[in-house]
């Protein structure tokens, strides 16, 4: 889930989405620790920013930094657990919810990590990313983009081990986008994102990085329709080579037969 499980981060629209997830893994026979979620813009509750100017001020730091030095600012995060614990108050409902998911951020570190084996017996590891952490109203693709920093951009390299990170916001929304990009292309196989509501698939160096549309946007938006994707990845070998082989099947809303169909 790449990102807005709720509306306005409330603790209730938690519920709701926590219920319709155990209906989904029901019908799809896959259990409850096998969903995994990013925070998004609408899993920020607002009316912790708006009464605390402490949190504020924590999220101007950040985001009024130049961009080439918000890496420095993040590192100063890290190491002052105080302001790590406030820059975090605005997303403590989602957290509440996603730490039976062992998809929590900002308890012990501004990313999660999980492992699937692969077909070939490497590792394919997700890592969920929290592009929310400076998010408020004013959130834009100019002066207000969101912050990201290499310590989640860049996972280290390792033999054996494939990455497929999940980030809410696609880099041109993203302040420090430039190394975050280039972060993307040298260490990420597949990076997936929502946010724009819009499917997208594209190839961008060593990375595809899949926009995954929304599978319940507003009916007030107009003209988006609701979608979702179904990905299976393996291992293939070619003359020797390994490659990582990537299947999508893309779904979308058929509004005629009232039901999702194949794109």
């Amino acid at each position: 889930v790449s990102g807005e499980v709720s509306f306005s981060g409330k603790s209730q629209e938690y519920e709701t989405a926590k219920q319709w997830l155990t209906q989904l893994c029901r019908t799809l026979g896959c259990c409850d620790e096998d969903v995994w979620t990013v925070p998004g813009n609408h899993d920020v509750d607002h009316s912790v920013i708006d009464g605390s100017l402490t949190v504020r001020n924590q999220q101007r730091t950040l985001r009024t930094a130049d961009p080439a030095s918000v890496d420095r600012e993040m590192q100063n995060l890290l190491a002052d657990q105080e302001a790590f614990e406030v820059i975090h108050r605005p997303i403590a409902n989602y957290n509440s919810f996603a730490v039976a998911y062992e998809c929590s951020v900002g308890l012990k570190n501004l990313f999660w990590e999980q492992d699937l084996a692969l077909n070939d017996g490497s590792i394919l590891r997700l890592r969920g990313v929290n592009s929310a952490l400076v998010s408020t109203k004013e959130d834009d693709d100019g002066r207000n983009r969101l912050v990201v920093g290499t310590h989640q951009s860049l996972p280290p390299e390792e033999n054996g081990v494939t990455y497929l990170m999940l980030c809410h916001h696609p880099p041109d929304w993203i302040w420090d986008r430039d190394r975050f990009s280039d972060n993307l292309k040298s260490r990420v196989a597949v990076a997936l994102f929502g946010h724009k509501h819009l499917q997208r698939i594209e190839r961008v160096n060593g990375t595809l990085r899949i926009g995954a549309g929304a599978v319940h946007p507003s009916r007030a938006e107009g003209n988006w329709l609701p979608r979702y994707n179904f990905l299976a990845l393996s291992v293939v070998s070619t003359a020797g080579t390994r490659c990582l082989k990537l299947d999508i099947w893309p779904r979308v809303w058929h509004d005629e037969s009232k039901r999702f169909r194949a794109d």
